[in-house]
């Protein structure tokens, strides 16, 4: 079972995190969800993380090379500062 990152038992010796960091986690996958994650530690599977938007696909194992040769040769084809001023907006 994956685990996303040891945010929640962070907080079990008393260490606290930054507040840009939980407001990113709040902004991308919603309190609730950060919730989870920050305050009771839950473990989430892939297919949670991916139902939270934490993923944004899964990919076999057998498949991941030419996933990844795939979407290196699309980010390729694209203008380069086209892309720059997409990734900054989004």
């Amino acid at each position: 079972m994956a685990r996303l990152g040891r945010l929640g038992p962070a907080a079990r010796p008393g260490l606290h995190c930054y507040r840009s960091g939980v407001g990113r986690f709040v902004s991308r996958l919603g309190v609730d969800n950060a919730k989870l994650l920050f305050l009771i530690a839950r473990r989430l599977d892939a297919q949670a993380m991916r139902r939270i938007g934490y993923l944004t696909q899964l990919v076999a194992p057998e498949a991941f090379e030419a996933e990844v040769g795939a979407l290196s040769r699309d980010c390729a084809s694209m203008a380069p500062l086209a892309l720059l001023g997409m990734k900054r907006h989004l």
